[in-house]
C-alpha cells in the first residue's frame, strides 16, 4: 500500500506545482535560444577567422546541410 500513496503524492505534487507546464516550457526556450548562440559564436568567431572564411565557409556550407535548394550552388 505504500507505494500507491507515495505515487499518488508524486502526482498531486507535480500536478501542484506546474511541472507540466515546466517540463514544456524548457525545450521551448531552449529551441529559441539556439538561434542568438549561433550569431554569438559567429560573432565570436569573427575575431580569430578572417569575414571571408566564415561567410564563404562556414555560413554557405550551413546553408547547403540545411536547405536542398542550396545543395547545387557553388
Amino acid at each position: 500500500m505504500q507505494p500507491f500513496v507515495f505515487s499518488e503524492n508524486l502526482i498531486r505534487s507535480f500536478l501542484r506545482h506546474g511541472c507540466a507546464s515546466l517540463a514544456a516550457s524548457l525545450p521551448f526556450f531552449s529551441l529559441l535560444s539556439l538561434f542568438p548562440l549561433v550569431f554569438l559564436l559567429l560573432y565570436g568567431l569573427s575575431f580569430v577567422v578572417s569575414h571571408d572564411v566564415i561567410g564563404e565557409q562556414v555560413l554557405l556550407s550551413f546553408l547547403r546541410a540545411s536547405s536542398p535548394r542550396w545543395e547545387n550552388m557553388s
